[in-house]
């Protein structure tokens, strides 16, 4: 089975998993008091305070670097969770489309199939990591223009 080439600039996974995680770094080192972004809105269109946005990107992040349950850092790498082994060695692939589909083995899989729903993930999760980076510098300026209007921390 060969799969198509995806490294097009815009749609490569690696390079959106290393923005996510420079923009997560530097928003982490940046915001020196976190308890100042409550009930903060983050504005330009984004929904929630500043607050709850920073922990979810933290905790996100944390997990990335950690290789925690789905340490996706970790699998690019080309390292593997004891948890995600079995579905590197191929033993089931059930649930590849988030509808708690049958499970399948690879012998029932359509390479078609196999590969549509690759790329589908693959997608969806570069919209995600997109999103998040964005989110964190957005939230990194607001933190930054906050502080020089209260005159620091």
């Amino acid at each position: 089975m060969q799969f198509n080439d995806y490294s097009s600039p815009s749609g490569r996974l690696c390079p959106a998993v290393r923005r996510f995680s420079a923009t997560a770094r530097t928003m982490e080192q940046t915001v020196l008091v976190p308890s100042l972004l409550r009930d903060v809105p983050l504005g330009h269109g984004v929904g929630g305070d500043m607050y709850e946005a920073y922990a979810i990107l933290k905790g996100v992040h944390g997990q990335m670097e950690s290789g925690g349950t789905n340490g996706l850092l970790l699998l690019l790498s080309g390292g593997s969770t004891a948890n995600n082994s079995a579905h590197m060695q191929g033993k089931h692939l059930g649930g590849l489309n988030g509808v708690h589909a049958p499970a399948k083995t690879c012998e029932s899989w359509d390479a078609k199939e196999l590969e549509s729903e690759f790329r589908h993930h693959v997608q969806g999760l570069q919209r995600v990591l997109s999103a998040m980076s964005d989110t964190a510098l957005l939230l990194t300026t607001r933190y930054k223009e906050e502080v020089a209007c209260t005159g620091g921390s």
